[in-house]
């Protein structure tokens, strides 16, 4: 009997009990280790018996491996009586498809070479991860958005760049760009990006960042955009300015109006000083670009921290 010609003729081949079944794949993984030292690797020895890239094998295609020449095991009928060969096949070829896919194969030599089976890969729940992470209060999430900062400006600066100045809304808008490749950011793009190419391991937790995001995915899609991104960890960053009282506010406004006149003859005209010191063009102004308005010399207001204090430059109205 040589070949495998129907499933009639598999039906009358031998059956192999577990005891045969450990003793023949004990053989092979010894004709293995002589000639390929890949004992244990089914997969490597899988791809030795599939020579045309199916995926699947045949009888015929394990009967090659096995009696053939190298890269064949060359087993002879003494070491490996043929009735041993074909119960073999038949066990597992067991649902008599006259084929045995990658998988099965692995599975089967891998039982009955005493091998543990491959434990399936753990399916992770993002969602409920991030849903148990600690809840921080605003003060520790501020602290973490300090920390990223913190990582991606060094970052940055490794590679030759720099990022605007922390009190800016840009300066988020800007992270997020270094942080996605595209619209949207995913926790595990973030994680991605803090925990490998920017090597921040160690200084922020992934507890922490898992409930920085939480505060950043408001809707729980899963994903953020750039706005909400910046939007979300500037008003965090700006929670603990200050507040102006009503009389402040009016000492202030009265102090830039001034200064308005002085330098552009425009008291009051705030769209003549916000578009000639609009250097962008842009239409708007964020914090950053106001302390130069109101700091710097002509164009902007040379107001100096006499007259008005950082502190008061930051405080929002009550």
């Amino acid at each position: 009997m040589g070949g495998l010609n129907s499933r009639y003729e598999l039906a009358m081949w031998p059956e192999s009990s577990d005891e045969d079944l450990a003793r023949v794949v004990k053989v092979v993984g010894e004709g293995i280790s002589r000639w390929h030292h890949v004992e244990g690797n089914w997969y490597k020895v899988f791809l030795l018996i599939d020579t045309q890239g199916t995926g699947t094998i045949t009888f015929e295609d394990l009967k090659k491996f096995l009696r053939g020449t190298y890269p064949g095991l060359h087993l002879n009928r003494e070491e490996l009586p043929s009735e041993d060969m074909f119960g073999l096949w038949k066990a597992m070829d067991s649902t008599v498809q006259m084929k045995v896919p990658k998988s099965e194969f692995m599975t089967f030599m891998r039982r009955y070479s005493g091998q543990a089976p491959e434990k399936p890969p753990q399916v992770r729940d993002l969602a409920q991860e991030i849903a148990g992470a600690p809840e921080l209060g605003r003060d520790q999430l501020r602290a973490v958005a300090i920390k990223i900062q913190g990582i991606v400006q060094s970052w940055l600066a490794r590679k030759g760049y720099t990022c605007n100045s922390s009190t800016s809304p840009e300066a988020w808008a800007q992270i997020f760009k270094h942080l996605v490749d595209g619209v949207r950011l995913s926790f595990l793009g973030l994680e991605a990006a803090i925990f490998g190419a920017m090597k921040g391991r160690g200084q922020v937790s992934e507890a922490e960042l898992m409930a920085l995001w939480r505060i950043l995915d408001v809707d729980r899609s899963g994903e953020v955009r750039e706005a909400e991104f910046a939007t979300s960890l500037y008003r965090l960053q700006t929670e603990t300015w200050p507040r102006l009282s009503n009389n402040n506010i009016e000492r202030l406004i009265e102090i830039l109006n001034a200064a308005a006149q002085k330098w552009h003859r425009a008291s009051g005209n705030w769209y003549k000083i916000l578009t000639i010191c609009d250097e962008e063009d842009s239409g708007r102004l964020n914090f950053d670009e106001f302390c130069k308005v109101v700091r710097k010399g002509f164009p902007g207001l040379s107001i100096g921290v006499a007259e008005i204090s950082e502190d008061e430059l930051r405080q929002r109205p009550r």
